[in-house]
């Protein structure tokens, strides 16, 4: 996933009460946290015009369940 890109896909079941996207940099320190609130398939921007040069991650998780972690490069 390249930042230039700008999006970070996800699909939430309407189940879930709880979803966030969590991103870290490369020491493994979050720097940003985004609440879902829709649910089914859909996509966020990056804000890769914040970011240095680098790879990171990002998680996402639904009521409080680590559902997947994507690293993400920005060149």
């Amino acid at each position: 996933f390249l930042l230039a890109a700008h999006s970070a896909g996800f699909k939430i079941p309407t189940s879930v009460g709880d979803a966030k996207l969590l991103f870290y940099n490369n020491q493994g320190r979050m720097i940003r946290e985004v609440k879902i609130t829709e649910r089914g398939a859909g996509q966020i921007n990056v804000f890769g015009a914040e970011l240095s040069k680098g790879t990171y991650s990002y998680t996402l998780i639904c009521d409080g369940e680590v559902i997947s972690t994507k690293k993400m490069v920005k060149q």
